[in-house]
């Protein structure tokens, strides 16, 4: 699914999910455009700009967000490598030192892209080395001092199952889940609050919609331990500004008031 497929998704659902939402033709904005939703409603077109969240970088300067991208790149292309020199269908899971963490983890190897292609290329040469008999699995473990075994791999399942059409190869995702915080949710405001002229031409209201959907680790947040986010209240120039999270698209809109009141804490 394209970026664009998805921020109209969100959108969509942003509407299902309010409960008087505004009434009135719907016009999506195509690449480069802005607002990215325009609704024609009668008091007036009203504007809702877009914006995903993702985790801010750690501390020790890794970015989530970037890593899932490289990591998602070496799996399918150690796929496409091991597929050219052997037509079996496996099960193949990748386990990468990706806890990524918000805080320094010694284990964490940052992956760039000049390593997405020697890595991939270590990985379908184990994986064809370790073709286990039919029904069967190998779980494949780095030895002390043992060079052939890709860096930043934790371990590599190879599962041969009876009857298997085709080859699924994964990575699974997982670390410290972060919290929504006034300032996190504050910078993401800003950002988006430069371009308000832009957003704002023509339309009687400019909203601000921020996506935090969990379709990625990511995107995951803690909604149970970020009330002080949500009681927090923000200072802002958009008219009104809404969170959707969590697999669920649970919609919560934010306290705001105008940047010439008191600020926000």
């Amino acid at each position: 699914m394209s970026d664009k497929q998805e921020e109209r998704d969100h959108l969509r659902a942003f509407l299902d999910r309010m409960e008087n939402p505004p009434e009135g033709k719907l016009s999506f904005a195509g690449k480069n455009e802005a607002p990215d939703l325009r609704v024609e409603s009668e008091d007036g077109p009203i504007g809702v700009e877009h914006q995903r969240l993702f985790y801010p970088r750690s501390n020790n300067g890794i970015i989530r967000q970037e890593q899932e991208s490289l990591r998602n790149d070496i799996v399918s292309q150690a796929k496409r490598e091991f597929l050219k020199e052997a037509d079996v269908a496996l099960n193949v899971t990748i386990n990468f030192h990706t806890l990524y963490g918000l805080a320094v983890d010694p284990t964490d190897v940052k992956l760039t892209s000049d390593k997405v292609q020697p890595r991939a290329k270590q990985i379908a040469r184990l994986v064809q080395e370790n073709i286990p008999d039919i029904g069967n699995s190998v779980d494949l473990r780095p030895r002390l001092n043992d060079d052939s075994f890709p860096e930043g791999i934790h371990s590599i399942w190879i599962d041969r199952p009876k009857n298997k059409a085709y080859a699924l190869w994964t990575s699974p995702e997982g670390g410290a889940v972060a919290r929504f915080t006034p300032g996190f949710l504050k910078k993401h405001i800003a950002k988006k609050e430069k371009k308000l002229d832009r957003y704002s031409r023509g339309c009687s209201e400019v909203w601000l919609l921020l996506v935090a959907d969990g379709g990625r680790f990511s995107t995951w947040f803690d909604r149970e331990m970020s009330d002080e986010a949500f009681e927090n209240r923000y200072a802002t120039e958009f008219d009104r500004v809404f969170v959707l999270s969590g697999p669920e698209l649970n919609l919560e809109e934010l306290h705001t008031q105008s940047q010439a009141a008191q600020p926000c804490t």
